[in-house]
């Protein structure tokens, strides 16, 4: 009897522990796996949860003329912040240790560039939340080195390149479909991209934002990272060529969506919508006008359009050679006189233009005198010259004049 007693304590004992055991291995299963990181938390935003959703990404900093380079402890993210006192924190998990940061005080106005849009802070272990007076998409900076932290409101979003002057002419600005918590997307239409053009997204108009005088400007520009759709800061150029490839854009026409999403951040998708069309060239006779030209010149004609000496056209009774989109118009053997003005002109009624100093090549000139902008040519010495013309029509058509002396 005692032996059956003993066995029956014997086994309810062992069921508990197993029960105990049981619960244990479940509790741990149900426990969040997170990795080591910085995330972003609150009532605020999307999320309060830590996942990879919420995980920051690593910044870069703005080197140039050098290449860009991560900086360690810089972190960044889009987050779409609600307005009010709720605000979010910033949490570093480290194995088995969780820290919250947030604001040494509050935010301060950037008075340095006078942004609107901009505002500067001090990291503070368990500091005030991260709030902001108006909602938005916002560019939320941290760097765990310093404890500078930065935010940024995205007021818009724009593509700019060489097409542009990199910005300095005119920024394509995205037009805003849809924005909230989660996600958001913009949309440019009718981007023309030809070979040779290159081109990054930006916000703001900025290409970066200094957070701190000990170290480089923070990349606030995406470009072309691991392939065409993955952005990263201060990433290389996109860049376009005739059929494209892996890396390379083709030819085109092209319809932009930039997407940002919380858990995935931005990227960029374009839809060819047409071909691009360039300039034909092939007929178009093109001639060198004015006092410089000497009428001594065998085929001089005079000029009964500005009234302005005798014109030239180019051999081949001034039609050009063609390679590809590249047309070449060439004068040989020209008499041209010392200290006298002249032009290149085309009467094209659809391709027409008149140009001087603006598109001589000073690479491959001889004895000419340069002026400002689009002023007429004068050269130095009296001579014999030989002139060529090439227009790259799938370059802008962009021109450039050699003269050499014959």
């Amino acid at each position: 009897m005692r032996t059956t007693k003993f066995r029956f304590m014997w086994l309810l004992a062992a069921a508990a522990l197993a029960f105990t055991a049981c619960n244990k291995d479940d509790d741990d299963n149900n426990k969040p796996l997170v990795e080591d990181g910085f995330y972003v938390s609150g009532k605020a935003i999307f999320t309060e949860e830590l996942n990879q959703a919420s995980l920051m990404e690593y910044g870069w900093i703005d080197k140039f003329p050098n290449p860009s380079e991560k900086r360690d402890g810089l972190m960044v993210k889009f987050i779409y912040v609600n307005a009010g006192n709720d605000g979010f924190f910033l949490k570093e998990q480290a194995g088995p240790t969780l820290k919250t940061y947030g604001l040494d005080g509050a935010w301060v106005a950037d008075t340095v560039d006078k942004k609107d849009w901009a505002w500067t802070g001090t990291l503070k272990e368990n500091g005030n939340a991260f709030t902001v007076t108006s909602e938005g998409l916002y560019f939320f900076i941290a760097d765990m080195t310093t404890k500078k932290t930065a935010i940024l409101k995205v007021k818009s979003f724009e593509v700019v390149g060489n097409m542009t002057n990199w910005g300095y002419d005119e920024n394509y600005v995205f037009t805003k479909k849809s924005l909230a918590l989660e996600k958001g997307e913009w949309e440019f239409v009718n981007l023309t991209l030809k070979p040779g053009k290159e081109f990054k997204v930006r916000f703001n108009g900025i290409w970066n934002y200094k957070l701190d005088e000990s170290f480089g400007n923070v990349q606030t520009n995406i470009g072309m990272g691991e392939d065409l759709t993955k952005f990263q800061y201060g990433g290389g150029n996109y860049t376009v060529t005739s059929t494209g490839d892996a890396t390379h854009i083709p030819t085109g026409i092209y319809k932009l969506n930039l997407s940002w999403d919380f858990s995935k951040g931005v990227t960029l998708a374009w839809t060819k919508t047409a071909d691009v069309t360039y300039t034909d060239w092939s007929n178009t006779q093109i001639e060198v006008v004015g006092g410089g030209i000497s009428t001594d010149n065998p085929n001089a004609i005079t000029d009964n359009i500005w009234n302005w000496n005798v014109y030239l056209f180019a051999d081949n009774n001034g039609k050009p050679t063609k390679s590809g989109n590249v047309y070449t118009w060439k004068w040989t053997n020209v008499k041209i006189l010392a200290d006298q003005e002249w032009k290149v002109r085309c009467r094209d009624t659809s391709n027409g233009f008149d140009a001087g100093n603006n598109i001589v090549d000073s690479n491959n000139a001889t004895n000419w005198i340069i002026g400002e902008g689009n002023t007429n040519i004068k050269l130095s010495v009296e001579g014999q010259y030989d002139l060529t013309l090439v227009i790259d029509a799938e370059n802008g058509d962009t021109k450039k004049l050699s003269i050499k002396l014959h």
